[in-house]
């Protein structure tokens, strides 16, 4: 197992305290974000699913100063809880948590484009439409990434659109569920294409 900052640990114990649903990103998989954060040196990140803020706050670790994440989540309840979170373990300021529900309300984070991740662990239905408008709005060399690549129908249809498009290049973290990370190209040919990723 990768090791848990003592903050990340927090704020999955009072999610738990809190009665929010157990389903959440493994700690290999929350490192494997940060790894992501540090490689890029990301300063904009968009999460879609906040849920209590355990992976917005392992991400949130690896910000630098100047960096921000405004994360979307559609359950008012659990807003109330991941702001408590992220506020009591000191990250509160790196993060805004949003009430809304993606794809509609996407275009409220619009102005803070382009961002330089865009990580969705939100309803699998959903994530078609969240890879396009993330396309759209990530830097060039910036990164899709997306939760449960081998669990859902949904996320493997992504998959298959992700390997058909020239606009990324596709790696899948081989976590127990699959996280998969596209980057978005910027005109360099010289990687290899997605269907034998």
């Amino acid at each position: 197992m990768a090791y848990q900052d003592p903050r990340v640990v927090t704020i999955l114990r009072r999610s738990r305290e809190h009665g929010l649903p157990g389903y959440t990103i493994r700690p290999e998989e929350g490192r494997f974000l940060q790894f992501l954060v540090f490689v890029l040196q990301a300063r904009r990140i968009l999460e879609i699913g906040t849920l209590g803020g355990y992976s917005t706050g392992w991400m949130a670790l690896a910000l630098p100063a100047e960096g921000h994440i405004w994360t979307l989540e559609r359950d008012a309840y659990h807003v109330q809880v991941a702001r408590q979170n992220l506020e009591e373990v000191g990250l509160g300021e790196r993060v805004t948590v949003l009430h809304g529900e993606a794809p509609k309300d996407l275009d409220r984070v619009a102005q803070h484009a382009p961002f330089d991740l865009v990580f969705v662990d939100a309803e699998k239905a959903i994530y078609p439409a969240c890879y396009e408008w993330a396309v759209e709005h990530l830097r060039p060399g910036g990164v899709f990434a997306a939760h449960n690549a081998y669990w859902a129908e949904e996320v493997t249809g992504v998959l298959s659109r992700i390997r058909q498009d020239a606009r990324t290049f596709l790696f899948v973290y081989p976590s127990s569920e699959g996280l998969l990370a596209a980057v978005k190209k910027a005109g360099d040919e010289r990687l290899s294409p997605n269907p034998h990723s």
